[in-house]
């Protein structure tokens, strides 16, 4: 039999062990990295038990003016996190639990989950499609996220090849930095690209990324691309999950774009980390839940040899 506990503080270290212990749980999904926003939710997660040992956490927050559960809106993916034990009846039984619990003390009509992206599984973990499936969940969201096999590379098109070509005539120095310095002259460029080319801000800030860089220093990476006279041009931070480098808030300057200087620190990024790891991912192209796709972004991503991988995001009534 499992037993269904509400997360508490109290159970921060078992949380966060058995995240790192399980097969498809990355640090997004350590309470360290969930937490550092915990004013701006009600959180609801569970932890499933079975005698002493964890077998599945939920991360999940309730909006009480919508009756849902979100498996979490402060995250890029959620669902159940699995323990290597947790067999297929197991998974089953968990979503059968979360979904009486919610109805019955969250008053929950609706849990909104956002699956985890088989690229960032250490081990084959989607029992929980099934379950969705058996409970009559839909499908309400798609993004497509453009990723590269570190191990087999398509390799650039040849408009990128030729951007390559400039960045390397152009003497770019890649570096990764932990500098406070660095980090706010790169907030300010990418906050200004952001602004005048979308009208947006960064979602976080960037005292938020320096403390996660200070939390998780092996999984958060800042990397710099300067030119011969010390100009910053383009940057990224990374975020380093199980087999996958996923790419966070990648931008480069208008002399950049011209000196070809993000094709360069894509290549940089492949050469340094295609030895330990499988996958780079660059993220979605996409906007209103899937239904936009930004052709000319995605275009640029699969020009440096990505290709598609699905984060879906079900519905699921309680």
């Amino acid at each position: 039999m499992l037993d269904l506990l509400p997360y508490h503080k109290d159970y921060e270290a078992e949380w966060n062990r058995s995240v790192k212990e399980s097969r498809n749980g990355t640090f997004l999904l350590n309470r360290q990295f969930m937490d550092y926003h915990h004013d701006r939710f009600v959180d609801c997660s569970l932890l499933f038990k079975k005698r002493d040992k964890i077998l599945g956490c939920f991360p999940a927050n309730f909006e009480s003016a919508t009756h849902t559960v979100y498996s979490h809106q402060g995250l890029t993916y959620g669902g159940l996190i699995l323990h290597d034990e947790t067999t297929a009846t197991k998974v089953m039984d968990m979503m059968d639990m979360m979904i009486n619990y919610y109805k019955e003390y969250w008053g929950a009509e609706n849990i909104i989950y956002k699956l985890i992206p088989s690229i960032y599984h250490r081990y084959p973990s989607e029992e929980d499609r099934y379950a969705i499936f058996r409970n009559g969940g839909q499908l309400i969201a798609r993004g497509i996220s453009t990723t590269i096999d570190l191990k087999l590379p398509i390799g650039y098109d040849k408009s990128r090849r030729r951007m390559l070509r400039k960045g390397e005539a152009s003497h770019l120095n890649i570096y990764e930095t932990t500098s406070a310095d660095e980090f706010e002259n790169y907030w300010h460029l990418l906050d200004t690209v952001l602004t005048e080319r979308h009208g947006v801000h960064p979602v976080h800030s960037c005292g938020e990324m320096q403390l996660l860089s200070r939390r998780f220093a092996r999984q958060i990476k800042l990397y710099i691309c300067r030119t011969i006279e010390n100009e910053l041009v383009a940057g990224c931070w990374l975020f380093i999950c199980n087999q996958t480098v996923h790419t966070q808030y990648m931008t480069v300057s208008d002399n950049g774009k011209r000196m070809g200087a993000l094709d360069y620190m894509v290549k940089h990024l492949i050469k340094e980390y295609q030895e330990n790891y499988q996958y780079l991912d660059f993220g979605i192209s996409t906007e209103e839940n899937g239904r936009y796709l930004n052709e000319q972004l995605i275009y640029q991503k699969e020009g440096l040899g990505g290709r598609g991988i699905c984060y879906d995001i079900y519905k699921i009534k309680c």
